[in-house]
């Protein structure tokens, strides 16, 4: 799986050599951490959806503030971490705000209990992620 992965990144390399580009393939961190965000994402948009059934709409709000974040930690990012700052601020925002305060209304509005909703919800896709960027990443290293 893992030889799949790097030659598929050789045929790549190869090809843009071909047409005589000259950029580069994405960084495999950066993916994982752009996978993160999205994770992070669904994970807090799962949460907004099921309290806006309640008919009581936060999505402006949460939004706003984890927008605010992103905004703010980017900038002070850029920087030190030059490309990833953008993807590090979105998984800032939505990490310190958007997702811990979307769960929160979720659990209270429907007495749901974290280990139980979560385990039910989020852990099996946790544990694909999880593996999978830990496989990219030891492959990268590697």
């Amino acid at each position: 799986m893992i030889n799949k992965i790097l030659d598929k990144k050789k045929i790549a390399d190869i090809l843009l050599k071909l047409i005589d580009s000259n950029i580069m393939f994405v960084s495999p961190l950066l993916w994982i951490i752009m996978g993160c965000v999205f994770f992070a994402e669904r994970y807090g948009a799962m949460h907004l959806q099921l309290y806006s059934i309640t008919n009581h709409i936060i999505w402006h709000f949460v939004n706003s503030i984890s927008g605010l974040i992103y905004i703010t930690s980017s900038f002070i990012l850029f920087p030190f971490i030059d490309i990833f700052a953008f993807p590090v601020g979105i998984l800032i925002g939505y990490l310190g705000f958007y997702c811990w305060y979307a769960a929160i209304h979720s659990y209270n509005a429907f007495n749901l209990k974290f280990k139980n909703f979560e385990s039910q919800t989020v852990l099996n896709p946790l544990i694909v992620f999880s593996s999978y960027s830990l496989i990219v990443l030891g492959a990268h290293i590697y």
